[in-house]
């Protein structure tokens, strides 16, 4: 059975340009983002049994943990309306583990998978040589 977290790091790593630099083991994504630095993504525990964000962690595979940051789905999100009726004031998307991990009540849709990446290629590009990011905003 493919592990449904990696799944979900799979799913937001491709709507970046990082996919094709990106290795999955376990329930972690690592891309290179230079030669010497590469981030690590995991969902975040808000509890033993739900993933409330994604962390990122970014690395010197020489010296160890540079920065990380933490995207929590309520401040990418927001509270999100569902059609369930236990949930009149909307529900802020997490993921839940009961017997399998799903999202719970609300499953996030293409723009708000595309609102995520767009965050994660904005904490990447802070990390990047100056003449990549630099020949990028050109290409804007």
């Amino acid at each position: 059975m493919v592990n449904f977290l990696r799944m979900e790091l799979k799913k937001v790593l491709g709507m970046t340009r990082y996919s094709e630099d990106a290795t999955y083991i376990g329930s972690c994504g690592y891309v290179r983002v230079n030669e010497e630095v590469r981030m690590r993504l995991e969902f975040s525990r808000s509890s033993t049994t739900t993933y409330d964000g994604i962390v990122m962690t970014m690395l010197n595979r020489k010296e160890g943990t540079i920065d990380t940051n933490a995207l929590k789905f309520r401040d990418i999100w927001g509270r999100k309306a569902v059609s369930n009726p236990n949930f009149k004031e909307g529900i802020i998307p997490y993921i839940w583990e009961n017997k399998d991990k799903e999202w719970y009540v609300y499953k996030p849709n293409q723009k708000d998978y595309q609102v995520l990446a767009d965050e994660i290629s904005q904490y990447v590009g802070l990390f990047q040589e100056s003449e990549i990011t630099q020949g990028l905003l050109m290409n804007m």
